[in-house]
Protein backbone atom coordinates (compact mmCIF):
# COMPACT_ATOMS: atom_id res chain seq x y z
CA UNK A 1 0.00 0.00 0.00
CA UNK A 2 1.84 3.01 -1.28
CA UNK A 3 1.62 6.51 1.47
CA UNK A 4 0.37 9.44 0.93
CA UNK A 5 2.85 12.24 -0.19
CA UNK A 6 1.31 14.81 0.33
CA UNK A 7 0.17 16.49 3.69
CA UNK A 8 -2.82 18.92 3.25
CA UNK A 9 -2.73 21.93 6.11
CA UNK A 10 0.32 22.89 5.59
CA UNK A 11 -0.43 25.26 3.19
CA UNK A 12 -0.54 29.19 4.25
CA UNK A 13 -4.33 29.10 2.36
CA UNK A 14 -5.61 26.33 4.76
CA UNK A 15 -3.21 28.22 8.06
CA UNK A 16 -4.83 31.61 7.37
CA UNK A 17 -8.26 29.72 7.07
CA UNK A 18 -7.89 27.86 10.32
CA UNK A 19 -7.46 31.36 11.93
CA UNK A 20 -11.69 32.41 11.40
CA UNK A 21 -13.30 31.17 14.68
CA UNK A 22 -14.84 27.43 14.00
CA UNK A 23 -18.26 28.60 14.87
CA UNK A 24 -18.26 31.31 12.27
CA UNK A 25 -21.40 30.67 10.71
CA UNK A 26 -20.39 29.25 6.43
CA UNK A 27 -17.14 28.74 7.29
CA UNK A 28 -17.43 24.70 6.67
CA UNK A 29 -19.72 25.20 3.53
CA UNK A 30 -16.83 28.27 2.59
CA UNK A 31 -13.81 26.21 3.08
CA UNK A 32 -15.31 22.99 0.81
CA UNK A 33 -16.01 25.89 -1.72
CA UNK A 34 -12.32 27.32 -1.43
CA UNK A 35 -10.46 23.73 -1.04
CA UNK A 36 -12.98 21.84 -3.47
CA UNK A 37 -9.87 19.95 -5.25
CA UNK A 38 -8.44 18.87 -2.14
CA UNK A 39 -11.72 17.32 -1.01
CA UNK A 40 -11.68 15.32 -4.36
CA UNK A 41 -8.27 13.20 -2.62
CA UNK A 42 -8.31 10.07 -1.10
CA UNK A 43 -5.55 8.31 1.17
CA UNK A 44 -4.42 11.69 2.78
CA UNK A 45 -2.68 12.66 5.89
CA UNK A 46 -3.72 15.97 7.66
CA UNK A 47 -2.12 17.74 9.98
CA UNK A 48 -4.64 19.45 12.99
CA UNK A 49 -3.61 21.86 15.09
CA UNK A 50 -2.09 20.08 17.98
CA UNK A 51 0.28 18.79 15.57
CA UNK A 52 -0.96 15.26 15.07
CA UNK A 53 -1.14 13.39 11.81
CA UNK A 54 -3.98 11.50 10.69
CA UNK A 55 -4.33 8.99 7.45
CA UNK A 56 -7.95 9.67 6.29
CA UNK A 57 -9.24 7.05 3.26
CA UNK A 58 -11.52 10.18 1.71
CA UNK A 59 -11.96 13.61 1.75
CA UNK A 60 -14.90 13.69 1.47
CA UNK A 61 -15.76 12.61 4.98
CA UNK A 62 -17.10 14.94 7.29
CA UNK A 63 -14.40 14.16 9.96
CA UNK A 64 -11.77 14.93 7.03
CA UNK A 65 -13.36 17.80 6.08
CA UNK A 66 -13.49 19.25 9.53
CA UNK A 67 -10.10 18.16 10.02
CA UNK A 68 -8.61 20.16 7.32
CA UNK A 69 -11.12 23.48 7.50
CA UNK A 70 -11.09 23.41 11.80
CA UNK A 71 -7.47 22.03 12.65
CA UNK A 72 -10.10 19.57 14.84
CA UNK A 73 -12.55 17.26 14.92
CA UNK A 74 -15.49 18.16 16.70
CA UNK A 75 -14.38 21.61 18.30
CA UNK A 76 -16.45 22.31 20.96
CA UNK A 77 -15.83 19.04 22.83
CA UNK A 78 -12.19 19.61 22.17
CA UNK A 79 -13.03 23.13 23.97
CA UNK A 80 -15.07 21.27 26.87
CA UNK A 81 -12.91 18.32 27.54
CA UNK A 82 -9.21 19.52 26.55
CA UNK A 83 -8.67 22.25 29.40
CA UNK A 84 -9.68 20.00 32.77
CA UNK A 85 -7.03 17.51 30.58
CA UNK A 86 -4.07 20.11 30.61
CA UNK A 87 -4.51 22.40 33.65
CA UNK A 88 -2.88 25.03 33.72
CA UNK A 89 -1.72 25.10 29.67
CA UNK A 90 -3.17 27.16 27.49
CA UNK A 91 -4.83 24.87 24.12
Amino acid sequence: MECPSVVLSEGAAIGLFRLLPWHLKGKARLGRLLFKRSLKRTDVLIKDKYGSVFKVPSMQEPMSQSLLINGMYEPLTVELVLPPLLGHLKV
